[in-house]
């Protein structure tokens, strides 16, 4: 429907862009837009501009680096099984986890369970001014279903000591000054 009204203003003659949160490229929206818009009105001339996704506002936020020298760093939407994100972890040693959702509790568990809970970072929102973000995830409500905008970065083994920040209230950010 949206590539369709698109349509229907570029064949006026107007100039129309599309604005995503994060980056256009990375699980957003304006893909599949993008694709449909490309089916109906082939004569597309389009520039995509890149954005900053959730994973990289996250890690500049709590001044974590998402990879370093040979790290293998695995990006994935969360699953529905359990099973699997453990394989992931496990062979990783860094995942971005996004579109958590309802699987936080779960999620939760499975970090405690490997006793790597206090090497991740979770933003829930990040930039707006509801955000709510922790470091180590001890001060996370285990009923929380985070819905739609929240990302975790595991790992799992802090071997460097900027990996091993101290915990900090839920919602207390970094560039917030502490009295």
């Amino acid at each position: 429907e949206l590539a369709l009204s698109l349509r229907d203003e570029l064949e006026l003659g107007r100039q129309v862009g599309y604005l995503t949160l994060g980056d256009s490229m990375t699980y957003s929206t304006y893909g599949y837009l993008i694709n449909a818009l490309r089916e109906i009105y082939p004569q597309l001339r389009h520039r995509t501009y890149a954005g900053i996704t959730s994973f990289a506002a996250i890690a500049a936020h709590f001044d974590w680096p998402l990879g370093e020298g040979k790290e293998r760093v695995l990006l994935l939407p969360c699953p529905e099984g359990m099973p699997a994100l453990r394989a992931d972890i496990l062979t990783h040693d860094l995942v971005v986890l996004m579109k958590i959702g309802r699987r936080l509790p779960q999620v939760l568990a499975l970090l405690e369970e490997l006793g790597i809970s206090e090497n991740c970072v979770f933003a829930q929102r990040l930039g707006f001014a509801e955000e709510r973000t922790s470091c180590g995830l001890a001060d996370l409500p285990r009923d929380t279903e985070t819905g739609y905008l929240s990302t975790m970065l595991i790992r799992r083994e802090a071997h460097q000591p900027r990996h091993q920040l101290p915990t900090r209230p839920l919602g207390e950010t970094l560039s917030e000054p502490t009295a």
